[in-house]
């Protein structure tokens, strides 16, 4: 049976709270490429993280063992998969990141797919409490590729009225 599947999420915050490791996440990717799927990577910080000034180490720990598994991959492939920047602390929470912060978190992930990996053209997404009414604070910036949406998805329609 083809569902048609595409994408598939991985490292999702309740996910790993709920135990799933840096090192199952990596497994995940290798098993999502192989079978064709282009894997979508959650990554980001608890708000202790944030506060502790841990945020770029735990976000880089997270991309570079979630592809470890993967560094024999044709680059092509390697470049498909997308990073989603989502606060732990924000998700549900009604209180997204600031955008200005959401966007140097983003150009610092770039910067490691870009240095580590040599993935020049990344896609990395924002999620976290985004709504149809904070939605554009973020798509504004280029280097913000779009939104991974939580909650507000069940209406999807109120994304799409007219302004």
């Amino acid at each position: 049976v083809n569902l048609k599947v595409k994408y598939v999420i991985i490292g999702h915050s309740e996910r790993r709270s709920m135990g799933e490791t840096n090192e199952t996440i990596a497994q995940k990717i290798k098993v999502s490429l192989d079978n064709g799927l282009i894997p979508i990577l959650c990554v980001g910080e608890t708000k202790i993280e944030k506060n502790e000034g841990k945020q770029k180490e735990i976000i880089t720990n997270q991309i570079e063992k979630g592809f470890s598994l993967i560094k024999n991959y044709d680059m092509f492939i390697v470049s498909q998969i997308i990073i989603a920047y989502e606060p732990v602390w924000a998700i549900g929470s009604g209180k997204p990141e600031i955008p200005e912060n959401a966007l140097e978190t983003i150009k610092y992930i770039k910067k490691i797919l870009n240095s580590k990996f040599y993935i020049l053209n990344s896609i990395v997404l924002y999620g976290g409490s985004i709504t149809p009414n904070n939605i554009k604070d973020f798509i504004q910036y280029e280097e913000i590729n779009g939104a991974l949406i939580g909650g507000a998805g069940l209406k999807p329609k109120l994304f799409f009225k007219n302004d």
